[in-house]
């Protein structure tokens, strides 16, 4: 377990995680939380003013240690209008460097993972259209690089929801930190197992947002009025700017300008894919307190496959094993599946942020 930050730096990144307030000093805003909190004050700086300035020096530092991957802009792809899958290969070991570096190379696949199963790489892929996808498909599997070639479509998603623990305190469950994420605009299903509405219609989206995109995907600007330098990047003033990102997050097409982290670093080195077959008829039976659990991420069905006919997806982090069996427990007590696996990540192959409307 790696994690070594303390008082300011962990209280940034806690709070980081949740979303930065669309402001035109979003630090700022970030700073007045932190004061207001006391929670990044040792006992020796109580009454000491935290300032933006501190704030966009603890990430700029956090970045540079490799706690923090990006800041950036996080989408609903569906929302963006694209189509993704879940993918999974079985590659013989001595070709696997080769088929993650072909894989890799496609600009949809944002997370590649070698894990412990006879489908031992796992990668997500989106595309602009269904065409697209199945061909990137086809050309991945005629490289004969992959033995095996599988893809599952989301069919509901139950919870989205990255806000880890770093305080180092006890597993818990916390259903009042859902509903203060809700209070903030934090992307995140949780307390009901009901199927994300992402069918609503909505106004297509304008060039201008979409320039808005191509400049949020890539890096936040961590300085003290951001939106100004968003604004002269694509040729418009700070203050519209600002309300072409607040229109991207009415649309719901914006989920938040958050922080990717390197779990490992800040003390999450289990990653586990955990795949249960539930029947359909039985999934109203699973209990909605799963969606409590902290250190579960991601909870979603998807479409089955005769060689893998598990359709219920969670995914959990933990900061050991103790705690990795604890949840896996809990959640074995709460899900009624006829079979399960595990899925542990031996590797990272790749994890980037989306590009949208790339050429």
């Amino acid at each position: 377990m790696e994690q070594k930050l303390k008082g300011f730096d962990l209280a940034v990144l806690t709070e980081l995680q949740k979303g930065l307030p669309l402001e035109r000093e979003p630090f700022a805003r970030l700073a007045q939380i932190l004061q207001d909190t006391k929670k990044c004050q040792d006992e020796k700086d109580l009454g000491k003013e935290v300032s933006a300035a501190m704030v966009i020096e603890s990430i700029r530092s956090m970045k540079e240690q490799k706690y923090i991957r990006r800041v950036s802009g996080f989408f609903d792809s569906e929302r963006m209008g694209y189509t993704g899958r879940l993918c999974a290969a079985r590659v013989a070991e001595e070709k696997i460097s080769a088929a993650a570096a072909f894989i890799n190379q496609y600009t949809g696949v944002t997370h590649n993972y070698l894990r412990d199963h006879r489908l031992n790489m796992w990668f997500t892929m989106q595309e602009r259209s269904e065409e697209a996808l199945e061909r990137t498909l086809r050309e991945i599997a005629e490289t004969g690089l992959v033995e095996e070639l599988h893809s599952f479509r989301k069919d509901r998603t139950f919870k989205i929801r990255l806000v880890f623990d770093l305080g180092g305190g006890p597993l818990h469950l916390c259903p009042e930190l859902s509903d203060k994420m809700q209070q903030r605009g934090e992307d995140t299903e949780s307390g009901d197992m009901h199927q994300k509405d992402t069918s609503q219609s909505q106004r297509p989206i304008t060039e201008k947002e979409i320039q808005i995109v191509q400049v949020l995907q890539v890096e936040f600007p961590v300085e003290a009025e951001p939106f100004k330098k968003i604004g002269q990047r694509i040729g418009v003033s700070e203050e519209e700017a600002l309300e072409l990102t607040r229109g991207l997050q009415e649309s719901g097409r914006l989920k938040r300008i958050g922080v990717s982290m390197y779990h490992t670093k800040v003390g999450y080195p289990i990653n586990s894919m955990l795949v249960w077959d539930v029947e359909d008829a039985r999934l109203p039976d699973i209990s909605p307190e799963i969606l409590q659990c902290p250190n579960l991420t991601h909870c979603y069905t998807r479409t089955r496959a005769e060689e893998f006919p598990y359709n219920f997806y969670t995914m959990i982090h933990a900061r050991s094993r103790e705690e990795y069996e604890e949840i896996l427990t809990f959640l074995h007590e709460r899900i009624p599946a006829t079979s399960f696996a595990a899925l542990r990540t031996i590797q990272e192959l790749k994890k980037a942020g989306m590009r949208y409307f790339v050429p």
